[in-house]
């Protein structure tokens, strides 16, 4: 791999969960029938550290973290290492050809297997089912790093005008190969950290 640049991302998660990562390296979160990971298989950074906090807050609302408070997760920062020839960025013009390339691909393999009930589903379902079914037949193997950037929906809600175009977004990075993960740390930043939790609870 060809090491063209490093970003800074950051990975909320329990503080358990953060001493095992921090000793043993990260593990790909998989996806099940159940539960689909909005790119695929891999292991989630958010490029905004106060999108990791915002996650922090969502997960202490779930019913098993009832008992927990926010001392009980905290945030990692990691440098990823970008090589552009393995990156899919679903933000950008070229990325979004891609996937389309991708989608014919896809629709003709199901064509020869005769699963005209996944392609019905594929136009019918969002695009988080269609990355998942990406990665399960393959056609995600080439990509190292799969990033896409998201409007907030409470925020889109708000847009009457078509000029209304400042919006709230949040990129994630979906690192497929745990290779392009390199220095991984604890977030030293608290006192932003806690601003941020300060500004998002209010």
């Amino acid at each position: 791999m060809n090491i063209e640049r490093s970003e800074t991302g950051y990975h909320a998660t329990s503080v358990e969960n953060a001493k095992s990562i921090l000793t043993s390296n990260f593990e790909k979160s998989i996806s099940t029938i159940n539960k689909k990971h909005w790119l695929g298989n891999g292991v989630y950074f958010f490029t905004d550290i106060a999108w990791a906090v915002q996650w922090n807050i969502n997960a202490l609302k779930k019913k098993e973290n009832k008992d927990k408070s926010k001392e009980d997760f905290t945030i990692l920062e990691s440098k990823i290492n970008i090589d552009s020839d393995f990156l899919l960025d679903l933000s950008s013009v070229m990325g979004k050809a891609i996937l389309d390339f991708l989608k014919e691909s896809l629709i003709k393999k199901l064509i020869t297997e005769g699963r005209d009930d996944l392609i019905e589903t594929i136009n019918n379902r969002s695009l988080k089912f269609f990355m998942n079914l990406l990665d399960e037949y393959g056609f995600l193997n080439k990509y190292y790093i799969v990033t896409a950037t998201y409007i907030d929906k409470k925020e889109a809600k708000k847009v009457h005008h078509k000029d209304d175009f400042i919006l709230r977004i949040q990129s994630q990075v979906c690192v497929r190969n745990i290779e392009c993960i390199g220095e991984t740390k604890e977030c030293e930043d608290t006192a932003n950290i806690k601003s941020i939790y300060s500004l998002l609870e209010s």
